[in-house]
């Protein structure tokens, strides 16, 4: 291994141990919300300027794994809204 890649790996294992991976959100200010859906499951981050504050995911039972690719993140949009 490279001597860049291991300095490269040592700092994003350092981030990843001790930095805080979620923040609190500050609801007087926009929030995001960042979808990704794969065959068998759904995934959604809410983002408050580039931070995440929340993750959330959903398998999809075998009729909702039949949904084209913008029916899914509907369905995502749809939960993070209530409805």
């Amino acid at each position: 291994m490279s001597v860049e890649c291991q300095r490269v790996f040592e700092k994003l294992k350092t981030v990843v141990s001790f930095a805080v991976i979620l923040g609190l959100p500050d609801f007087e200010r926009p929030l995001e919300v960042h979808s990704n859906a794969l065959d068998r499951v759904i995934r959604g981050v809410l983002v408050q300027e580039r931070h995440p504050v929340a993750f959330e995911s959903q398998k999809l039972n075998e009729t909702e794994q039949s949904y084209l690719t913008h029916e899914k993140e509907m369905k995502r949009m749809m939960y993070y809204l209530g409805t």
